[in-house]
């Protein structure tokens, strides 16, 4: 268990400085979301606002999930954004374990990403955005204000618990304030 813990923490170092060398910065965990989420939405743009960077880290959590067979892909709205649905329930777990969990979930994510496209499978260079220093896309890191409203695409989830979990018993992921009940 704990030689398990120290390769997780092995290869989370690697991606860390393989991240570094990509952005120049190192990124936290909101903002590793925040990135695998603009990838999964394909939309790449200069300004996200509050509610979709937390939409944006929302896609990213079902989409990493979703390699595990806790989500799947429901459907997209007419702007392209996904909607999840729950297949089943995640497994409890203590904050530690969990963040265990999910940087297990990111390293596949990467992992798989890295083989069928090389860069880490980043399509884009964020540099080019306009962002917490120029490094990645959006123009304030994932989880600080933005004022701006870019129309509609935030959700009714207020689960969030800053590390990127969720508490998951709805997830059709909503765009428009409203939940698909």
């Amino acid at each position: 268990m704990q030689q398990a813990q120290f390769d997780l923490q092995a290869r989370w170092w690697n991606l860390e400085a393989r991240l570094v060398e990509r952005f120049g910065k190192k990124p936290d965990m909101e903002t590793i979301l925040f990135l695998i989420g603009i990838q999964e939405l394909g939309h790449i743009r200069r300004r996200f606002s509050k509610e979709e960077k937390q939409d944006l880290m929302h896609i990213a959590v079902c989409s990493l999930f979703r390699q595990s067979g806790y989500y799947e892909v429901d459907g997209t709205d007419k702007d392209g954004w996904p909607h999840f649905r729950q297949l089943k329930a995640l497994p409890v777990m203590s904050m530690p374990e969990q963040e265990n969990f999910l940087k297990d979930h990111i390293l596949l994510y990467f992992e798989t990403a890295e083989a069928a496209s090389p860069g880490l499978g980043i399509q884009h260079d964020y540099r080019e955005q306009e962002g917490p220093g120029g490094e990645y896309g959006g123009d304030t890191a994932a989880g600080e204000e933005d004022d701006e409203d870019h129309g509609g695409h935030g959700h009714d989830d207020d689960e969030d618990d800053h590390d990127g979990h969720e508490d998951h018993d709805d997830h059709d992921h909503d765009h428009d304030g409203h939940h698909d009940d």
